[in-house]
C-alpha cells in the first residue's frame, strides 16, 4: 500500500504549531461554534491523516464508497464518518474491519503511536496491539467462553422445531481454532443411518485476530468464502452465514 504524502503523521510539535496558526485566524464566531459544538480542533487536526489514509486507500483500489460497503457489509454513512473525521460516528470495529480491508494495520499502528489518547477512544489500542497479546498469551479463557456463546446461541437459533428434529437439525463442533456447523438428517435411502452434512466453517487467526469464512463447494472440499472479507467480529460471521446472501451455506 503506497501511502500518499497527505497522509503525513504530523508530530506534536507539528500539531501544536498548526493549532495555533488556525486558531489565530479563526475567527470569534467560530471560536464560539467550536466551545457549544464541543469540538476539539486539536483532534480535528490529528484526524486528518487518518481520515486520508482511508481515503485513499479506498480511491486507490477503485472502490466507490458503495463498492466498499457492499464488500465490507459496512454502511455507508459508517465509512464516510471514518473519512471524514466524525468521531461520534466512527465505530472501532467497522473502523478495524476497513484497517483489514485495505491493508492499513502497520500505518494505523504508527498513527496510533503519536496520538494515543485518540487513538484509545477509537478503540484502536485494543487491536493494534492484540497480535502481540496473542503470541504470548493465546486466546483467554474468557474469549473462548465468549465465542462458545455466540455460536451456540446462533445454532440455537437456526434450530427447526423440537418435534422436526429427528427429520433435520442443526448442530456445531470446536477444532482447534475452528468451529464447524451442519445439518444433521437421516439419509433419504437408508434412514437408520444418519448423516452430516457441511454447512460452514469458520477459523480465528490467532496472529491478526480475524475470522476466515469457508463453505463447501461441489468438490466437498471446504473453500474460502469470498463474499466475506476477513474480519474481527464473530457476530459479522454469523450474520452472514445466517443470510446466507450468495446461498453457498444453506442450499
Amino acid at each position: 500500500m503506497i501511502i500518499p504524502k497527505d497522509t503525513k503523521i504530523l508530530d506534536d510539535e507539528e500539531v501544536q504549531r498548526l493549532l495555533e496558526i488556525m486558531m489565530a485566524a479563526m475567527p470569534a464566531s467560530m471560536k464560539k461554534m467550536l466551545v457549544l459544538g464541543k469540538i476539539n480542533p486539536e483532534d480535528s487536526i490529528r484526524m486528518r491523516s487518518l481520515n486520508a489514509a482511508f481515503r485513499n486507500a479506498r480511491e486507490t483500489a477503485n472502490e466507490t464508497l458503495r463498492d466498499t460497503s457492499k464488500k465490507t457489509r459496512i454502511p455507508q454513512y459508517r465509512i464516510r464518518a471514518v473519512e471524514k473525521g466524525n468521531i461520534a460516528e466512527i465505530q472501532p470495529k467497522f473502523l478495524r474491519q476497513l484497517s483489514l480491508h485495505f491493508g492499513l494495520d502497520k500505518w494505523c499502528s504508527r498513527w496510533a503511536t503519536v496520538n494515543r489518547k485518540l487513538a484509545s477512544e477509537l478503540g484502536m489500542l485494543e487491536w493494534l496491539t492484540l497480535g502481540k497479546k496473542t503470541k504470548e498469551k493465546g486466546v483467554s479463557a474468557k474469549d473462548v467462553s465468549d465465542i462458545e456463546k455466540q455460536v451456540r446461541e446462533f445454532v440455537e437459533s437456526r434450530r427447526p422445531p423440537e418435534q422436526l428434529r429427528s427429520k433435520v437439525d442443526v448442530a456445531y463442533r470446536n477444532k482447534g481454532q475452528s468451529f464447524y456447523i451442519f445439518e444433521i438428517r437421516p439419509r433419504w435411502d437408508q434412514p437408520d443411518i444418519i448423516q452430516e452434512i457441511p454447512v460452514a466453517k469458520a477459523t480465528y487467526v490467532k496472529s491478526s485476530q480475524i475470522w476466515k469464512l469457508y463453505w463447501i463447494r461441489a468438490d466437498s472440499k471446504w473453500h474460502r468464502y469470498d463474499p466475506l472479507p476477513d474480519t474481527p467480529s464473530l457476530q459479522i460471521v454469523l450474520h452472514e452465514i445466517g443470510g446466507d446472501p450468495h446461498g453457498c451455506f444453506w442450499g
